[in-house]
């Protein structure tokens, strides 16, 4: 591609159907950013795992705390 005069590198790759399609920085930044929140969350669950919490919804589903628990206090600790 060339983008005012000067030669641009493109990035293409195959989608789930088989169709060539173009990487571009938002599509980069939207994978990054879901990574990085599985990570955190797989981190999180271990913690209330640890901490004696059994695991009541998967990671798809909404978590909701016993009441009065510290359960999201133990979300936040690292793993050490």
């Amino acid at each position: 591609m060339v983008i005012n005069g000067r030669q641009r590198e493109e990035i293409w790759y195959l989608n789930n159907k088989g169709n060539p399609d173009k990487l571009y920085g938002g599509k980069l930044t939207q994978n990054l950013t879901q990574a990085v929140a599985r990570d955190l969350l797989a981190n999180a669950i271990f913690n209330v795992e640890a901490h004696g919490y059994p695991r009541r919804a998967g990671p798809r589903e909404s978590a909701a705390p016993p009441p009065g628990s510290r359960w999201l206090s133990c979300m936040y600790t690292m793993n050490s």
